[in-house]
Parts: C-alpha cells; structure tokens; sequence
C-alpha cells in the first residue's frame, strides 16, 4: 500500500517515502493523488469529471505543477493492473449509461419521422443493468484481493501497517 486513510488524514507508507516522484509532495498533495486515482477513496465512484471537480473542492490547496503530476504518474503506474483498468473503465461506462437513461427521449424521431429510441429496448435494457452493477462490484472485490495478495511477504509472513 503506497497511500492509506488513517484516523481521516491520507498518509504515504515507508516504502511511498523512499519514492523520490512522493518525497517531493505535501500532505494535501498526496491526500489529492490518493482521492484521484485510489480505487478505495471515497470518491472513486464519481465520474472522472466530477472525481477531479470535488476533490479540487475537498482539498482546495492543491494546484496542478509538474512534480505532482509526475507523483500522480507514478502512482497510476505503481497501483496499476488490467483488474484496476477495467474496474476503471466500466465505472466510466455506467457513468456513460446513468446519463443515457436519464437523457434518453423516447419522442425524439430521425429525419424520416422514425422513433430513434425504442420503449422496449430501453425496458430491456434496464433489466440489465443489476448485471452491470454486479460485474462492476465483481471487478471491484477482485482488485481488493489483489491488494491485499500484494500486502504478504514471502513465507506468508504479513506485512504491517508500520512495516511497509
């Protein structure tokens, strides 16, 4: 684990420290990479426009400089497997289709006059959406799992909060 909540502050472990792209940054710079781009922060499930909106709310102190987009480059890297980028790319999605079904008219016609969006594909497709949601907390649990895989030593021997 590179950056971790505790008792509500973001806090880089020893191992984030001896990263010179972190050793650079303050706290409310890490706190920023941290709510950005973490799959456990808060808000991970805004979409990527609002994430960067509240944040920028939340944690107001912080201004976009080089050395912190290199740190958030680095993190992005370090924390970054195929289950984290399609865990990313599905919650874009659903954000995708959570607009969709809030926008979509159902009286809006092409050029001919022909209904664009069908009542019976939009019901249809909403009795899909719990599988959406279900793939999506799927991904989720398995890039959890993989943190956690990559929170054990060899021999089994865990390692601690204050050890990392």
């Amino acid at each position: 684990m590179l950056l971790q909540v505790d008792n509500g502050k973001v806090v880089p472990s020893g191992y984030a420290l001896s990263i010179s792209a972190f050793k650079v940054l303050n706290t409310d710079e890490l706190a920023y990479i941290y709510f950005m781009l973490d799959p456990k922060s808060p808000y991970a499930k805004y979409s990527e426009d609002a994430r960067k909106e509240q944040v920028l709310e939340d944690v107001p102190k912080v201004k976009m400089s080089k050395k912190l987009q290199a740190g958030m480059d680095k993190y992005d890297e370090l924390i970054d497997s195929v289950a984290l980028q399609l865990l990313r790319a599905g919650r874009e999605g659903a954000f995708k289709l959570r607009n969709y079904f809030r926008d979509v008219d159902l009286q809006e016609r092409d050029d001919n006059g022909k209904l664009v969006h069908s009542a019976k594909d939009l019901m249809y497709n909403l009795t899909k959406l719990g599988d959406t949601i279900d793939g999506i907390d799927k991904l989720e649990e398995i890039v959890k799992k993989q943190e956690a895989e990559g929170t054990v030593a060899r021999g089994g021997v865990e390692i601690g909060r204050y050890n990392v």
